[in-house]
């Protein structure tokens, strides 16, 4: 007698053998690169051949039309799930604009209600939230950069690259005319000064505001 598990493994075997096999359909490329052989072996066809020489082209030249417009029409869909994104995003890129100005201006409303208290650190409390002020540190203003002394000021010199290379071999009138300067005042250099009490020209230091904490 035959073992059981042996009939088994057999019956598996013969399902397996039977199964049909699913051919895949032959992508954009194949079906270009088939085209394209066909086209360049015509003129090796023989009169005998030539009835299936064209019966496989015509198949060919309709599966490659066929297989076009569904990758057209794949590629059209994903640009409109593109257009679709970008829509979407600058809509809830409006839409955050909108609660971040709401969420302001109720900060500034309650920070107004703090500072009408007259305490010396206000609080409103909830059960689950705190809001408190927080002094800002001060800041440096500048009213007339003009008169801001040198030593703190940084320049930004931009020389074309020609006359960056012909500087030493020419007059120094035509370098002066093409360098353009950029003059900035360092706030931090200014801050420090007077932080050490001296007093530096068309600079003075802003008091800083009180700040909304939410806690």
């Amino acid at each position: 007698m035959v073992p059981a598990e042996s009939l088994v493994i057999a019956e598996r075997l013969n399902a397996e053998l039977k199964r049909e096999v699913v051919p895949q359909a032959p992508t954009l490329y194949e079906l270009e690169e088939s085209l394209a052989a066909l086209l360049d072996t015509e003129a090796l066809v023989t009169p005998e051949q030539e009835k299936e020489f064209q019966a496989q082209l015509a198949h060919t030249m309709t599966a490659a039309v066929a297989k076009r417009d569904r990758v057209a029409e794949f590629i059209r869909h994903c640009e409109a799930q593109a257009a679709m994104a970008r829509n979407e995003r600058q809509r809830l890129t409006e839409r955050e604009h909108f609660f971040l100005r709401a969420a302001e201006r109720m900060r500034l409303y309650v920070q107004r209600i703090l500072e009408g208290l007259g305490k010396a650190k206000p609080k409103l409390e909830g059960k689950t939230s705190t809001f408190s002020l927080r002094a800002c540190p001060a800041s440096v203003e500048i009213v007339d950069e003009a008169a801001v002394p040198a030593k703190y000021k940084t320049l930004t010199i931009t020389v074309p690259a020609d006359v960056w290379n012909r500087m030493y071999a020419d007059t120094p009138r035509w370098f002066l005319e093409a360098i353009r300067v950029e003059c900035t005042v360092s706030k931090t250099a200014v801050k420090k000064a007077i932080d050490a009490g001296e007093t530096v020209p068309g600079a003075d230091l802003s008091l800083g505001r009180n700040t909304l904490v939410v806690k």
